[in-house]
């Protein structure tokens, strides 16, 4: 057998058929090694401490130089689903400024950076950046960016650390750049097997968080380890219902019928703890369901949640608990039926008498001021930029330490930080986005089915996420900042590369051998020849 003449390329034999796995040449490896052993002896020399995470940079590099992107894909998912497990609280684990989000984000920029200087990743389709959405997000990421640099020498980091209501978009960019659409599909694939254990893990989260069962913290963190802020797990709520409705699950195996039955009831449970706190957390999931009963594709599931809710009305009426029902948990709102009542009633504007008209007449005396001293007044073309505190310019400071510094709606901190302008490139991107997603749900339904029900999740999934973006501080923080841009460089990426061809039962083929990727597989999944 004659030997390879390319000691950096080897050809291996994987379902059937050979495919070529370029690994980066030992010697490039050697080299790299020796190098940064150098190189770290002599900044260490220079800096002392400073080499330890330059050195740990170098580290990382070399590891991701031999694994490729699935370093950081899984890094990612490792992010993503804990912030859904543990919100604020898992959030919170690293060092100012220096948590573990950004940790991700630098090792997503990090593997941009190594990639000329490996064949191990493979930059994804050109194609994804030529389309109106991506277009808009350029001009509002660029408008943005005028209001932060004037304002980085006066308020420094905190310029910063305010301009990551646009700055998570970073996230989009690096899906764009290195993630295949395969590896998007079995995205969903992990996300399925990862519901039933939210939705047996949100109430205990819920219990946890409210009665403080928990409090071991991150050394120097404000908030415990297991900490859950309810407009985060409201937002998953609604993506786990639209996923469920639409039969998602069943990409490769779905659900017995009595478990899907049980994954309802506890949604209904989920959802009766977390709608309590606020007329937000109600609002997410009824417009999650109910975008998916506006496009009705034909593979939805109807039956389920259905059943929950007759069982669970028929059971309060049959105990003749349907009013006195309540749980407190000697918080500021119980959970109850006439709590439930009130914050339904409270999104019309008829609800009186509660301490929360205190509370929603404080915004929206805010958010009028805002739209006053931008559109009808002084900051209508620039805004008030980046850094300063809008709660105690405002006047609308309510923290005796001046920790709030934004109003609980992120479409008007836009407005605020960067003026009518910048605000309506907003919003001319985010529709685009929607729009394209509704096209590709009405197009596909035939054609391409299971295309079609991605695209209705991902568009109830970012509508519950723009929805709560209107009542609370929720695109600023990680927790909602990273899983909203994330779907954002997803829904831009999997629907500008080609589609798939469909099994007769309108299901992509992600049988375990196509969803496998060899060690050091590149982010484009190799293809038979």
């Amino acid at each position: 057998m004659a030997l390879p003449t390319n000691l950096g390329q080897i050809r291996t034999r994987q379902n059937g058929y050979k495919r070529r796995t370029p690994l980066p040449t030992t010697g490039l490896i050697a080299l790299v090694v020796v190098g940064a052993a150098l190189a770290g002896g002599a900044v260490t020399g220079m800096f002392g401490l400073m080499a330890v995470p330059l050195a740990g940079a170098a580290l990382v590099a070399v590891f991701i130089m031999m694994l490729g992107v699935k370093i950081w894909w899984w890094a990612l998912l490792v992010l993503l689903f804990g912030y859904a497990f543990a919100s604020r609280g898992f959030a919170s684990i690293g060092f100012y400024p220096f948590y573990i989000g950004e940790i991700v984000l630098s090792l997503g920029l990090l593997t941009v950076m190594v990639a000329p200087f490996t064949d191990r990743i493979r930059l994804v389709n050109p194609n994804r950046f030529i389309s109106w959405p991506m277009l808009m997000l350029a001009l509002f990421i660029l408008s943005q960016v005028f209001q932060t640099i004037p304002y980085i020498g006066t308020y420094q980091f905190t310029t910063l650390r305010d301009a990551m209501v646009y700055g998570y978009a970073a996230f989009a960019i690096l899906v764009m750049i290195l993630i295949s659409s395969r590896r998007i599909e079995q995205f969903t694939v992990i996300y399925g097997r990862f519901i039933p254990l939210l939705l047996l893990w949100f109430p205990v989260l819920f219990f946890i968080s409210r009665v403080s069962a928990f409090n071991f913290s991150f050394p120097g963190a404000s908030v415990p380890l297991i900490f859950s802020k309810g407009s985060d797990v409201a937002v998953h709520l609604g993506g786990i219902a639209a996923f469920m409705l639409l039969g998602l699950d069943d990409k490769r195996r779905g659900w017995p019928r009595w478990m899907t039955l049980a994954l309802w009831g506890f949604w209904v449970t989920s959802m009766a703890f977390y709608g309590a706190l606020g007329r937000a957390a109600l609002l997410t999931g009824f417009l999650s369901v109910g975008i998916v009963m506006m496009l009705r594709p034909l593979s939805a599931r109807w039956t389920g949640p259905a059943v929950m809710m007759i069982f669970f009305l028929s059971l309060l009426l049959a105990t003749n608990t349907f009013y006195s029902f309540r749980i407190d948990f000697g918080l500021h709102r119980e959970i109850s039926v006439e709590q439930f009542t009130y914050n339904i009633t409270s999104v019309l504007g008829t609800a009186e008498g509660s301490e929360n008209d205190g509370t929603r007449q404080w915004r929206l005396e805010w958010w009028d001021e805002i739209i006053n001293y931008t559109f009808n007044g002084p900051y209508f073309w620039t805004g008030k930029g980046y850094g300063i505190n809008l709660a105690d310019d405002d006047g609308f400071q309510v923290d005796v330490d001046g920790a709030l510094r934004s109003p609980h709606n992120g479409h008007l901190t836009l407005l605020a930080r960067s003026g009518v302008p910048g605000f309506l490139l907003w919003v001319a991107f985010l529709g685009s986005v929607l729009l394209m997603l509704v096209r590709e749900a009405l197009v596909n339904q035939t054609r391409h089915p299971w295309r079609s029900r991605f695209a209705i999740w991902l568009l109830a999934y970012l509508m519950a996420h723009v929805l709560m973006t209107g009542f609370d501080v929720y695109l600023e923080g990680p927790m909602g900042g990273i899983w909203f841009w994330t779907k954002i460089g997803i829904a831009l990426s999997f629907f500008r590369d080609p589609p798939e061809d469909e099994t007769a039962t309108g299901q992509p083929d992600l049988s375990a051998s196509t969803l496998s990727l060899a060690p050091g597989a590149s982010g484009n999944a190799h293809r038979p020849v």
